[in-house]
């Protein structure tokens, strides 16, 4: 899994074992974020273990994922993006969709919309060498994320080529930790 948001955050991302897209007994991941300033602020979530790699290579053009804003009375729209990290340029999808509701949403994310936000670039360069892909809601095309009161639910994260994939259910958050982005 690897899914994690630093050392500082005090809310870790969480496995929960059943209430996925598919009902009792789907495990989902579930991402908080506090607002405001500091560790746990923003709503977004690294991983350098898993999703990483050359995805030219490999034919990957998207990433899709099952999500759910399960806090809309905090924040009634979260808008999702996807961003990579080759260790010298950051980039950035652009939004998916606005999660609204919460109900399960499958959200894809076109490797092809890909902006860059900083480095040398250019976006196709960074697909050949990922060192971190993230999933943050920010309405601003940033890497970070907002800083925002919410919960998000996370489940079945995989590629148009289903090299890889992450849908929870063993509960293994043993290579986990948390931070702000």
């Amino acid at each position: 899994m690897g899914w994690q948001r630093g050392t500082k955050s005090p809310v870790p991302p969480t496995v929960i074992p059943d209430g996925g897209p598919l009902g009792p007994g789907d495990a989902y991941l579930a991402l908080e974020s506090l607002g405001g300033k500091g560790p746990g602020s923003h709503l977004a979530v690294l991983n350098r273990a898993q999703w990483t790699g050359d995805f030219g290579a490999e034919g990957i053009g998207a990433i899709t994922g099952h999500f759910a804003n399960l806090d809309t009375a905090a924040t009634p729209e979260l808008s999702m993006r996807l961003g990579i990290d080759d260790g010298l340029s950051r980039c950035v999808t652009d939004p998916a969709l606005s999660l609204t509701a919460s109900a399960w949403t499958e959200l894809t994310f076109d490797l092809d919309s890909l902006v860059l936000l900083s480095g040398p670039g250019p976006c196709d360069d960074t697909l050949s060498a990922v060192f971190e892909m993230r999933l943050v809601s920010a309405v601003a095309t940033t890497y970070g994320g907002d800083a925002i009161v919410a919960l998000l639910g996370i489940d079945n994260v995989r590629s148009d080529r289903l090299v890889f994939t992450d849908g929870f259910e063993s509960g293994d958050t043993s290579r986990w930790s948390a931070s702000v982005p």
